[in-house]
């Protein structure tokens, strides 16, 4: 399979037709990290998959993926687990069993309680598996103007707060300590 650029939405891209809701690069990354981390085959978690674009990429990488969503959107032919991510989950939730590779991709920012939602991620990742995060970049040089010219970066205003619940600004260091 492979990506094309969204005719719907320029600069945004679709894997098999899928939407791709995090940059490009992110899911490439993600793809590259778990073949040279995890041996075809492992089992794998994409938390919050939203139309299934990165469980797609890894199922075609010869992964056993599986996925969590919080609507119906996801038509892959893998199991979907319903989760509220702001609420108590666990293992028993997400078919019983760890995961050499949990991926959470630009879902933080989302969420509540970030350091609560790392606590349960962290408990469905199999010992020496790999938990991987992404979430925008709030120290970049772009988000750092934009935060001294509108008081915050245009990822995080009130419109990006009403629209797409963008509640949880992470940085770097903060991210390190939880």
């Amino acid at each position: 399979m492979s990506y094309t650029e969204n005719p719907n939405a320029p600069g945004y891209w679709l894997y098999d037709g899928l939407k791709i809701q995090a940059d490009l690069e992110t899911h490439q990354f993600v793809v590259q990290h778990a073949k040279k981390q995890s041996p075809q085959g492992a089992r794998g978690l994409d938390v919050a998959t939203g139309t299934g674009a990165l469980a797609k990429q890894l199922l075609d990488a010869d992964y056993d993926v599986s996925c969590t969503s919080w609507n119906d959107h996801v038509t892959l032919p893998i199991q979907t687990y319903r989760i509220d991510l702001d609420h108590p989950f666990s293992i028993d939730e997400v078919g019983g069993r760890d995961f050499q590779l949990v991926c959470c991709i630009e879902i933080i920012e989302h969420l509540e309680n970030p350091a609560f939602f790392l606590r349960h991620c962290a408990k469905l990742v199999s010992e020496n598996g790999w938990l991987l995060l992404s979430t925008p970049n709030v120290e970049s040089a772009q988000a750092r103007l934009q935060w001294l010219i509108r008081g915050c970066p245009s990822i995080f205003n009130d419109d990006e707060i009403r629209n797409n619940r963008h509640i949880s600004m992470m940085w770097r260091q903060g991210l390190e300590y939880l």
